[in-house]
């Protein structure tokens, strides 16, 4: 009978430790588990800023004359170009050293006309408030990353658990409707008055 009692107890001590071990298992299962997904988050926007350069010059023996002469050419573009609705204080004349381009305006060939030799560079487009852009991007792409996850784990038979980890990606700004190609350092396009921003967000899920 003693025998048969000890029998009993070592069986029910190992149907115990089964059950134990069982239990960790899938509980260590749960904790490991996890759902990891990308969001993404685009908008397109107009550029409220625009950068136009352009240089003058003036050839002579006289360096007098000459200075006379910059003068004179500065007024007269001073003039045309508050003409054409340019605010004063937006204008900045500098010293600067260029090369001639020959991406000329239409309009910009009437300083010519005047006798005056205006090189003109391409516009360069900025946007002013990029800071609260990048914000919404940022908000955009990590509800699109959530309600992936959700979606992951619904089709799973599982449930979302807390947010492990975020990681941003590469901010890029190309212009709408063009064939720019992303770059690992983020592309930034100038050349574009219209443009499309983007960025993506890494979040990593517990998952049961």
């Amino acid at each position: 009978m003693k025998k048969n009692l000890n029998a009993i107890v070592f069986a029910v001590a190992i149907i115990i430790a089964a059950v134990i071990l069982g239990n960790a298992y899938v509980n260590r299962n749960k904790s490991n588990g996890s759902i990891e997904v990308t969001g993404l988050g685009t908008t397109n926007f107009t550029s409220d800023l625009i950068v136009w350069e352009g240089s003058f010059s003036n050839e002579n023996r006289d360096l007098k004359a000459a200075f006379n002469n910059l003068k004179r050419d500065k007024k007269i573009i001073l003039d045309y170009l508050i003409s054409k609705g340019i605010n004063k204080d937006q204008i900045v004349f500098n010293a600067v050293q260029s090369s001639k381009n020959t991406k000329l305006s239409r309009e910009v060939t009437e300083l010519l006309n005047k006798g005056i030799n205006f090189y003109s560079f391409a516009p360069r487009y900025y946007y002013t408030k990029l800071a609260d852009l990048k914000i919404e991007m940022i908000s955009k792409a990590t509800e699109d990353a959530h309600l992936r996850a959700e979606k992951i784990a619904l089709n799973s038979g599982g449930i979302l658990g807390h947010l492990k980890s975020a990681k941003m990606g590469i901010f890029q700004i190309t212009g709408q409707n063009s064939k720019e190609d992303y770059s690992w350092g983020g592309t930034f396009n100038t050349s574009s008055l219209k443009k499309t921003a983007s960025i993506t967000m890494k979040l990593n899920y517990s998952a049961k």
